[in-house]
């Protein structure tokens, strides 16, 4: 939906996570004047953890993905075409790294200590919890499973599911790797 170019939900989001990364470094002065609230400040800080929340949605949205196109009868090709495996992986890798890792520009204490005193951990946990349950929606894991159906090479629902615990527990492979509190 957001995507421009070559409409690939990847490189549209990474490019949305830098202007987001950009703004977090802007908000304090941006919204902040001398002897007023930090109301605003708690709004569009609200507002950058949403469009980082609905930017993951975009690439979760890949995996199990189809593209479709507008055919009628005696029109060549096919209507639906499942997303290529490669491209799959690269989105859960993409959510690996961007999703499931702590959002370092959604954390910082400089904001966080002027709009509330608790609820950040709770703030990514929930955005987080939500991110995993849109992976694996029945509905995806359908599509994944008749796309590995009709083909042999597809991204299957077991190496999503692999690459998911290895990715998302992946300090647990590392014993000297500490386990972040998100």
């Amino acid at each position: 939906r957001e995507a421009i170019g070559d409409q690939n939900p990847v490189a549209a989001t990474t490019l949305g996570l830098k202007n987001l990364q950009r703004v977090s470094d802007m908000l304090v002065p941006a919204t902040t004047k001398p002897g007023e609230s930090y109301d605003d400040l708690r709004e569009v800080y609200t507002r950058v953890v949403a469009q980082w929340r609905l930017e993951m949605g975009h690439v979760a949205n890949v995996i199990g993905g189809v593209d479709s196109r507008e055919l009628f009868q005696g029109q060549p090709g096919a209507r639906f075409t499942a997303i290529p495996r490669a491209t799959q992986a690269d989105a859960v890798k993409f959510l690996l790294a961007n999703g499931f890792q702590t959002p370092a520009f959604l954390t910082k204490a400089d904001i966080l200590n002027r709009i509330e005193p608790v609820g950040i951990v709770s703030r990514i946990r929930t955005a987080q919890t939500s991110l995993l349950n849109a992976v694996l929606q029945p509905s995806r894991l359908d599509r994944l499973i008749e796309q590995s159906a009709l083909n042999a090479n597809a991204y299957s629902p077991l190496q999503l599911l692999t690459d998911l615990r290895t990715g998302i527990w992946s300090e647990l492979l590392t014993p000297a790797k500490a386990v972040d509190v998100y």
